[in-house]
Parts: structure tokens; C-alpha cells; sequence
């Protein structure tokens, strides 16, 4: 069984997408799909990738190194048309072959939770485009 989803903003219909049913709900929070770079690693241990998707609660990026799910790291989020970035930890939910990983944000700040709400306005706005 499948289910369909469908996302509105004020009115407007923003998103829609059909996803498997089963039965259980594991995320809190809705990812949107994302395309920005992201620096990621452990201490002098620096990797650049590109997000897929992004939640208020974590990321999902490609990106050239693995790490073991439970690591710890150091993110930082370039924030597009502005010249700071967000920086972030997270610990590695899931990893895949292909680069991808799965985060979760950790002891976010309210500072850094805004900075994270602001991203995700920015990426619904270009959704909307």
C-alpha cells in the first residue's frame, strides 16, 4: 500500500510525493529536498560534500569519506546567497556505500535552531519557484 503526501504553503500546493505505508512513522520532523555544500568530519579531519535533504532534527549528504554510524561530527552548512555558514554537530545515523550519510543534529543551540528554521525557509522557497 502506498500513501500519498501532499505539502501546501499558504494555499498553494508545495510538494507532493507518493511513499510507501508501513505502518510506522520513525521521523519527527520533514525533510526537503536540499543542494548545498556541507563540510563535515572529525577534529583536522575535513570532507566537503553536497546535501540531498534536510530536516529541522538532521541532513542527508553525499560525500567522499564514510564514518561509523554513532560518530560524531563537526558540520558546517553553507548557507546559500548569504557568506557565513551554519556550523553544526551531529551524530551518523546511517551510512551508505554510495557516500551517503544520515545525521542527526545534536545539543543544537537556540541560535543554531534558527539558523537551521531560516535554511529551511530558504529551501522551501525555492521549492515554491
Amino acid at each position: 500500500m502506498h500513501i500519498l503526501c501532499e505539502f501546501y504553503i499558504d494555499g498553494a500546493a508545495l510538494l507532493k510525493t507518493e511513499r510507501p505505508f508501513t505502518g510506522v512513522e520513525q521521523r519527527n520532523y520533514l525533510r526537503w529536498p536540499a543542494d548545498f555544500h556541507v563540510a563535515y568530519g572529525t577534529g583536522d579531519d575535513v570532507n566537503s560534500g553536497i546535501a540531498v535533504n534536510m530536516s529541522e532534527g538532521g541532513l542527508s549528504f553525499r560525500g567522499p569519506k564514510l564514518f561509523p554510524v554513532g560518530t560524531q561530527l563537526a558540520i558546517s552548512l553553507v548557507i546559500p546567497n548569504k557568506s557565513e555558514s551554519l556550523r553544526l554537530t551531529a551524530t551518523v545515523r546511517r551510512q551508505e556505500s554510495d557516500g551517503l550519510h544520515g545525521v542527526e543534529f545534536v545539543g543544537v543551540t537556540p541560535e543554531q535552531k534558527n539558523g537551521i528554521l531560516d535554511m529551511l525557509y530558504h529551501l522551501i522557497t525555492l521549492l515554491r519557484q
